[in-house]
């Protein structure tokens, strides 16, 4: 007959000690493959006791007690009746039917642990693959990244890191952003995320981390790449780098004319717009007249600036007799213009300042100039600066007959 297998147990989850060790927990079939008649185990319902004084694991270890008791030397030796030796050959037919039936169970354990055995090795190996993640080093390496495959699960924590990140940017806590970032792209390397990393790292001046997300998140194929390229831009203003930014932007300007409105309102760039670099740029077509081809137009209007700020401002030194505007006042002359600049207590420690050391020749006898502006305004109790395109017209004895302002840029009223 069959043994009886006591089908409940198997069931059941066991634990073995071997050399001071504790392993499982195990199935039935998968723990007698390891354990001996004298192995410590243990389970749910009892203590650690020898596996072959447990109810469901002792039956397995009769077989050496039978061979225990067995002597073949001593049985050879012994002359029995013909009626005890038949008896003797039945049970050894008996003894040889357990030993096959033992044997049959054995084999039948052991193919259910060789079995078993994989696929546990399988399943210890796909919950390593799904917990490994990239390092700091590894998401800055696209081949690397590339060859990346995140898991379902990793996929769906990467956006939830990224949130976190996102409202930490809108914080101003860039360290924390820059953290949360990494911690998304260790999980699912996204284009997206690398975009956004590079802002982080740019907030936080470490421009080269900056530059290097940018290449990666388009190496991903970011979209829009115009995106990119204006992101790279912005980082070459940062440093300073206004001849870069200047050849950049003019290659730009072929593919995407409207990108000077997003320079103009980008507080990235202030310091680049100030710069002589970006009035080439804006007035691309325009000559420019310089100090070293000593022209006087330009050193009349250093000198108009100079006189300002040191308010010794005489406009009978600068203006004809007749002027056809001063600002917003047409024909008028120099006398009130002197009224117009010593009444003005609107505008008080204002302070001009040419930007660059050029001015755009406009006509054979006029020049256009772009200044700095700055000063306190009584009106609102504020700081007023600004950009100002200004125009001067100057008749034939370099007397200036016209002074407009043409464009103003970059207007900022604050509290200091």
């Amino acid at each position: 007959m069959a043994l009886n297998l006591d089908k409940s147990a198997i069931e059941k989850q066991y634990f073995y000690e071997e050399k001071g060790n504790t392993y499982g927990p195990f199935s039935l079939s998968v723990l007698l493959s390891k354990i001996k008649a004298n192995t410590r185990v243990y389970r749910e319902g009892i203590d650690w006791t020898e596996a072959k004084e447990i109810a469901e694991l002792k039956n397995y270890f009769k077989v050496e007690k039978i061979i225990e008791k067995q002597n073949p030397q001593k049985q050879a030796n012994i002359t029995k009746p013909i009626v005890e030796q038949k008896k003797g050959n039945n049970g050894g037919i008996w003894f040889f039917i357990i030993l096959l039936v033992l044997a049959g169970v054995g084999y039948y354990f052991y193919n259910q642990n060789t079995a078993i055995v994989p696929e546990i090795t399988a399943s210890i190996d796909s919950v390593k693959l799904e917990a490994k993640t990239l390092t700091d080093f590894e998401i800055f390496d696209f081949e690397v990244v590339r060859n990346y495959k995140p898991t379902d699960e990793q996929k769906n924590i990467a956006p939830n890191l990224l949130n976190e990140a996102n409202a930490a940017m809108l914080n101003q806590n860039f360290t924390e952003a820059i953290s949360k970032y990494k911690e998304s792209l260790k999980n699912a390397p996204q284009a997206q995320t690398y975009f956004l990393l590079s802002n982080a790292y740019l907030k936080s001046n470490d421009f080269t981390r900056s530059e290097q997300c940018l290449q990666l998140a388009t190496s991903m194929d970011y979209q829009p790449k115009s995106e990119l390229d204006y992101k790279l831009i912005s980082i070459h203003a940062i440093q300073g780098n206004y001849e870069l930014v200047k050849s950049e932007l003019l290659n730009e300007l072929n593919f995407n004319p409207t990108i000077l409105n997003n320079v103009e309102k980008d507080t990235t760039f202030y310091s680049f717009r100030n710069s002589l670099n970006y009035l080439q740029i804006i007035e691309k077509n325009a000559i420019f007249d310089s100090v070293i081809e000593e022209s006087i137009y330009l050193s009349i209007i250093m000198n108009y600036f100079d006189a300002m700020n040191n308010k010794t401002m005489d406009a009978n030194n600068f203006y004809g007799e007749n002027v056809n505007q001063f600002i917003n006042r047409k024909n008028t002359n120099p006398i009130e213009i002197n009224e117009i600049i010593n009444s003005n207590s609107d505008f008080v420690d204002s302070k001009v300042n040419l930007i660059g050391s050029r001015v755009i020749i406009s006509g054979v006898n006029s020049r256009q100039a772009w200044i700095n502006f700055s000063c306190y305004r009584t009106s609102k109790k504020k700081f007023q600066s600004c950009r100002v395109k200004v125009e001067f017209i100057f008749d034939d004895q370099n007397k200036i007959i016209s002074y407009k302002e043409l464009e103003i840029k970059d207007l900022k009223i604050t509290k200091q």
